[in-house]
């Protein structure tokens, strides 16, 4: 006797198409519902709130201010261009992982990086390491050694790519969990069943990117939902390869919640829209500042507060020692390199902090590398190596998930089949970062400008700079 979820059902119980679309557009809803969205923050009252964030951002406005006259101080001074500790605002889906991975990781030796920190702080920044990498918002830098002693670099996207990417990439890490043949158990163990799975799992692999944030929160809205179309309406997903001709991959709802639903779940406003100015004003849901759900509440029911958060994102954009984009990531790399005073062409394990006067030396070739064995390699090898090795496990990983959730692609080209109704919407929905993206391309530029002579000499063998 088959004891599937849709075998057990009565024979009146069989899906009409009418009932397979109304159970199709409510599970989004269910799996908000059930994770934490059941119960939704209590009204504030829009007074006592622009005056809590106009006073919070004045004070923080302030700070802000007080840290970049330290470091044009620093500058003038012709102290060493390396702060004490680098601090990468990791963007979600902004390309941080090929710039943490592939860059920043050859750029500093290993024993001054702080431990992989994504899901959780494991060191102290002030006791020793001077490279450190996460999610967490400029509230981080409360943690870190302060005013000037600490520089913070990040990655602009474009807002609408970006809320694509973290579509297509919630849709892609919850796809994991559909070779799993979790059908098979009774009804009434099945979601206890998906959590223990989920659990042990993330036990088994902590550095798994359903340990880190914002993953943790929107892989599990996924991944349930992912389940309930196959429960809700027994009908499987469609074969691999089954062609359905031209159709907009982004509104599948027999296979995966549609871009649209996505977008307007009440976790994508806290953890998705807006992600860039939320960071660099210090108010997401993973930061470390007490104050920080209380504010972004507040801007999220009275919108118009946001204004004061982008006015804070945008001086500390003014703040930052560097800054860098996806679409010019090369461009982006080689800037930082001249703000540190590096060269992308020798192998930069000694920081300038160690020796007088801030200045690295290029390491001596051993006996092995004259031999032709273990060569060291520039940063710009390493660089290229990583970068390649990533793109075909980010392929691979692809595959694996997609080949349990149907006829599923995600691409630039598939990108222009989506809706312009629904761009429309992720375009009112993210204003803020539309803006604060613009306003960070204006001073991208300006940096281009101040460092373009060194920039020329970034891929010169010869060059004196390290």
């Amino acid at each position: 006797m088959a004891s599937s979820r849709r075998a057990m059902r009565p024979p009146h119980a069989a899906p009409t198409w009418i009932a397979v679309i109304l159970a199709v557009s409510l599970t989004p809803f269910a799996s908000a519902l059930r994770y934490g969205q059941s119960e939704p923050p209590p009204k504030l009252d829009y007074a006592s709130c622009a005056a809590e964030v106009e006073e919070w951002v004045e004070v923080q406005m302030a700070e802000t201010a007080e840290v970049q006259w330290q470091r044009e101080e620093r500058s003038s001074s012709g102290e060493p261009s390396m702060p004490q500790t680098l601090f990468f605002l990791h963007v979600a889906r902004a390309g941080g992982r090929t710039f943490h991975q592939c860059f920043l990781s050859v750029l500093m030796p290993s024993n001054v990086q702080c431990n992989m920190s994504y899901h959780v702080l494991r060191d102290d920044p002030t006791l020793g390491c001077r490279l450190l990498a996460t999610h967490d918002d400029y509230g981080m830098t409360t943690q870190l050694p302060p005013g000037a002693a600490t520089g913070v670099t990040t990655l602009f996207r474009e807002p609408l790519d970006r809320v694509l990417s973290m579509y297509e990439f919630s849709v892609h890490i919850s796809g994991r969990s559909m070779g799993l043949d979790l059908k098979q158990l009774p009804d009434e163990t099945l979601y206890a069943a998906r959590r223990k799975m989920r659990e042990h799992y993330r036990n088994l692999v902590p550095t798994d990117t359903r340990n880190v944030w914002p993953w943790t929160l929107l892989s599990i809205v996924m991944e349930e939902d992912l389940w309930d179309r196959r429960d809700f309406t027994g009908i499987p997903p469609p074969p691999v390869g089954f062609d359905e001709g031209r159709v907009d991959m982004y509104s599948r709802p027999h296979l995966v919640m549609p871009l649209r639903d996505f977008i307007e779940l009440p976790l994508a406003f806290d953890v998705v829209h807006n992600g860039a100015t939320f960071q660099l004003a210090g108010i997401t849901n993973n930061s470390v500042l007490p104050e920080a759900k209380r504010l972004r509440q507040c801007v999220l029911q009275h919108p118009e507060l946001g204004e004061e958060m982008l006015k804070l994102a945008k001086a500390r954009v003014d703040s930052l020692i560097h800054l860098g984009f996806t679409d010019r990531m090369e461009e982006s790399i080689e800037l930082l390199l001249a703000v540190l005073d590096r060269s992308f062409s020798s192998q930069a394990f000694t920081l300038p902090g160690k020796n007088p006067r801030g200045r690295c030396k290029k390491p001596k070739k051993s006996k092995k590398d004259k031999a032709g064995e273990m060569p060291w390699k520039s940063i710009r090898e390493q660089y290229m190596e990583c970068l390649k090795d990533q793109m075909e496990l980010t392929q691979l990983n692809e595959m694996i998930a997609f080949r349990h959730m149907g006829p599923l692609k995600f691409s630039r080209k598939e990108r222009a089949h989506i809706p312009a109704n629904v761009m429309k919407r992720i375009k009112e929905l993210n204003a803020l970062d539309l803006e604060l993206t613009e306003y960070a391309r204006e001073k991208y530029t300006e940096l281009l400008e101040k460092y373009r002579p060194m920039m020329e000499t970034i891929n010169d063998p010869s060059s004196d700079r390290c």
